[in-house]
């Protein structure tokens, strides 16, 4: 198969192609790694974005399941011992729900 170049299919992209080809190139400014940022805006984050910033870092770093609170926890199932305290669930879930008022 030989694709002819002359062909004028997609005439837009070819023209815009052209136009891109005799642009003038865009400047190259040297940036000199020593030299300091022009003075002017600023961004600094607040105490709290800091912190969340280190928060999310710690998040970032540990693991999304705690295994060995998941191998005692299968341990304690398999054998037995594992016991649910209703009472204790809805308390917490009660004082859940008084957060969300």
């Amino acid at each position: 198969m030989v694709i002819d170049p002359g062909n004028n299919i997609n005439t837009a992209s070819n023209s815009a192609n052209k136009t891109r080809q005799n642009a003038a190139p865009a400047p190259q400014t040297a940036r000199n790694p020593s030299s300091k940022p022009p003075s002017g805006d600023s961004v600094s984050l607040s105490t709290t974005g800091q912190n969340l910033a280190k928060l999310e870092a710690a998040v970032a770093q540990s693991p999304e399941v705690d295994e060995a609170k998941v191998a005692e926890l299968k341990a304690a199932i398999n054998s037995g011992r594992y016991q649910v305290d209703a009472d204790r669930i809805a308390d917490k879930m009660l004082s859940q729900d008084a957060d969300f008022d």
